[in-house]
């Protein structure tokens, strides 16, 4: 395995990928995770197609509007992959498209450097050229997702994410993440929750109150 796999790791087991490890008790951020996990694509050929098959089992309980706003501070080569992979989501998922929508206005006009393996003559001869690479003029083999096996089954994954699972409940919106960091105990307030989440103040302010008047911690377990 790569040193980005061995750096990642830990956040990979708690997202539901089927590596052997035990899975943290406490739930990494799916976005912030997500956004890590992105320079795959130019270190580890194999880590990032286990994450487009990962997205095509979660895509619609990730929060695309948080994902839009945190994809501001991605280098312009990162922007680019997130901007393919919205593409390919936006197949199955409309939501995606406020990501592809941001993107297209923030990436820039320099060519994107792709590793050679992507290049390969033989792979685009036998799997064509990926179309949505071919959107931002760049000409790669067609990229498929890693075998799902390699990924725990959707109910796998919300029994190692309880911050997956909360949204599963509630929806992918601030509500259900101001929700999973009062429960978790990962936030001891709403001015740090606006913190850890990037949201407005008012946002986790309302909602953090909402839970403390519905004592909602003696109503909900997360493990």
């Amino acid at each position: 395995m790569s040193k980005f796999f061995n750096e990642n790791k830990h956040a990979l087991l708690s997202l539901g990928f089927a590596f052997h490890g035990k899975i943290p008790k406490v739930a990494c951020d799916p976005e912030k995770t997500l956004l890590r996990v992105l320079p795959a694509f130019f270190c580890d050929r194999k880590l990032f197609r286990m994450l487009l098959a990962w997205l095509n089992i979660v895509s619609d309980l990730l929060h695309v509007e948080r994902l839009s706003s945190l994809a501001e501070a991605l280098p312009s080569e990162l922007k680019k992959v997130l901007l393919v992979l919205s593409l390919k989501l936006l197949k199955r998922d409309r939501r995606w498209k406020i990501v592809k929508t941001h993107l297209n206005a923030e990436i820039d006009d320099k060519p994107l450097e792709v590793p050679a393996e992507f290049r390969d003559p033989y792979l685009i001869s036998k799997y064509g050229i990926d179309e949505e690479f071919q959107t931002i003029k760049v000409k790669v083999a067609r990229i498929l997702p890693e075998d799902e096996k390699k990924i725990l089954s959707l109910q796998g994954i919300l029994r190692a994410n309880g911050w997956l699972r909360l949204r599963a409940l509630i929806g992918p919106n601030f509500r259900a993440d101001v929700a999973y960091l009062y429960i978790s105990g990962q936030a001891t307030g709403p001015a740090e929750t606006a913190r850890v989440l990037q949201c407005a103040r008012d946002t986790a302010y309302r909602n953090w109150r909402a839970l403390e008047e519905a004592d909602v911690r003696k109503m909900v377990t997360l493990r």
